[in-house]
């Protein structure tokens, strides 16, 4: 039995470590408190500029032991059964929400399902079908999962919004039964920690829409949707998502990282433009990435990103081992990415578009100009009230683009790339470019005749600065066997000079290659 006299010392040698953390970590922190501070009193900054800046110093990084004190917050929080600590809540099985998810609201969204019906109409006008996909969220139907005194219209907005765009006569797939159905679904299908779906969700979902998209085409054949066509992998206490990372490893654990690789042959490619990427291989080179199975960092990696990498304003998958050749379109937020990558299998010309970055056309506007057989937009009630999930740009494509009205600038030109030692090997092709004007670039047939590379790429180059302003990568092996394939972009209406120029491979990774390019085409819109 512990004595007084030794119960009071623990309890004193506690308090005095405690004490001696909060003085050590004052004095490591002075300087976000002492920099605002003169700027204040030297004037360049108003009291509550500088107490912004103090506040964002204390919640940044640059908190000296920051994630300590997050994980002893965490465990403090685990200990007195709090259910809501920063931001975060616990539902009723451990999960974890983000607060603004758990307590949804009522959403008026009369406004975006009229702008949906008109852009169903608008593509439909296209010879484009149309597929809504309502995506799933970490809420059961029934709410099982809320904490008491809280109220959740996340199941009451699905079907709102399902019955208004079904009564408008757009289709829809809802993924509610798969994987909100019950607390089991929500387990199975969502990581612990995230507010993300685990690809054991997205591979029901892809199942899901495989079907429905066979009974909108029977030429569509679902081929790889059989979960025992793929191998399931997961790694242990690898993830900790980004609910998790707000309140700490303490409090509601870590997740497994959780991928599937296909059992069947595949040979495809993946284009992301906006960082000159383009990844050429099987399944797992194309869309798998390694740096996140290598190591586990709970705070600064979001191993979500097994799959594509990230989300991104366009990317691009090519698949000439395909089944269907029918080519897509999907309108994503960041649930997409497992899903994609399954997708992916299945489609011979993919295309991505995230419109909270994509900025270079309307999605309207990339339709009317890649003209894809169908198009499928997934994402949640509360993203189509946002401009960028219900803002399409329909009347924009109609004035611009319906009457197809384009000049001929160039036709059939060659261009001949001998390999150099310089890695900006490039031809300019002969065109004048106009201010605030959209092009169209195409091509018949590319080869390389030296060196080795998986793209070829075409920029649209501001000659002023040397800045990449669009640029489009095209995957060497597929255009072999179908040929090139349209290429849209449009020069801003500055006062800069640009220029269209065509690689022998990747823009800065041209050395030792050398390239022949026929059939050249660039036509203008008027």
């Amino acid at each position: 039995m512990i004595s007084g006299a030794l119960h009071r010392a623990i309890r004193l040698a506690v308090m005095a470590c405690f004490v001696t953390a909060l003085v050590v970590a004052a004095y490591h922190n002075a300087q976000l408190v002492i920099e605002p501070a003169g700027q204040y009193l030297s004037g360049n900054a108003t009291f509550d500029e500088t107490t912004k800046a103090i506040a964002s110093g204390y919640l940044s990084d640059g908190l000296w032991a920051k994630r300590s004190f997050v994980e002893l917050n965490g465990l403090f929080s685990r200990w007195t059964a709090r259910k809501k600590v920063n931001g975060v809540i616990r539902l009723n099985n451990g999960m974890l929400s983000n607060t603004e998810d758990a307590k949804m609201a009522l959403l008026d969204l009369s406004d975006a399902v009229e702008s949906m019906s008109a852009f169903s109409e608008y593509l439909a006008s296209l010879g484009t079908r149309f597929i809504y996909v309502l995506r799933p969220e970490k809420m059961d139907v029934r709410q099982e999962l809320l904490p008491a005194g809280l109220q959740n219209h996340t199941d009451e907005n699905d079907t709102a919004l399902l019955s208004q765009l079904s009564e408008r006569g757009v289709r829809t797939i809802d993924l509610r039964p798969e994987t909100m159905s019950s607390v089991e679904a929500i387990d199975r299908s969502f990581y612990r920690t995230d507010h993300h779906w685990t690809p054991d969700g997205a591979m029901l979902a892809y199942g899901v829409i495989m079907n429905a998209l066979h009974e909108l085409d029977e030429t569509i054949q679902p081929a790889y949707t059989d979960p025992a066509m793929w191998q399931r992998h997961s790694k242990d206490h690898w993830f900790l998502g980004s609910a998790g990372k707000r309140v700490g490893t303490l409090y509601a654990g870590t997740d497994p990282l959780i991928w599937f690789t296909p059992a069947f042959e595949t040979e495809m490619s993946c284009v992301i433009p906006r960082h000159r990427q383009i990844f050429k291989g099987d399944f797992v080179q194309v869309n798998i990435r390694d740096v996140y199975i290598e190591r586990a960092d709970y705070y600064h990696d979001n191993p979500y990103c097994v799959y594509i990498g990230g989300h991104y304003p366009l990317v691009v998958h090519r698949n000439a081992l395909a089944k269907n050749h029918q080519r897509i379109l999907l309108v994503n937020d960041s649930f997409m990415l497992p899903l994609q990558a399954f997708l992916s299998t299945e489609f011979a010309e993919m295309d991505v578009i995230d419109p909270r970055m994509y900025k270079d056309f309307s999605i309207a506007e990339y339709c009317a100009m890649t003209r894809p057989d169908v198009v499928l937009m997934m994402t949640s009630p509360q993203l189509l009230v946002t401009n960028d999930y219900s803002e399409y740009g329909v009347a924009e494509a109609r004035a611009s683009h319906d009457a197809q009205k384009w000049t001929n600038l160039l036709e059939d030109y060659e261009v001949r790339l001998p390999a150099k030692a310089d890695n900006y090997n490039f031809a300019q092709i002969p065109v004048t470019l106009e201010r605030g004007r959209t092009y169209r670039f195409n091509f018949e047939s590319a080869e390389i005749t030296d060196g080795q590379t998986d793209g070829i790429g075409v920029v649209l180059f501001r000659w002023d600065d040397n800045g990449i302003v669009q640029n489009n990568i095209y995957d060497v092996g597929f255009c072999a066997q179908n040929g090139g394939e349209p290429w849209h972009f449009r020069v801003p209406n500055d006062q800069y000079r640009y220029a269209l120029l065509v690689y022998a491979g990747l823009l800065g990774k041209t050395a030792g290659n050398g390239m022949r390019m026929d059939g050249i085409s660039v036509l203008q819109m008027e």
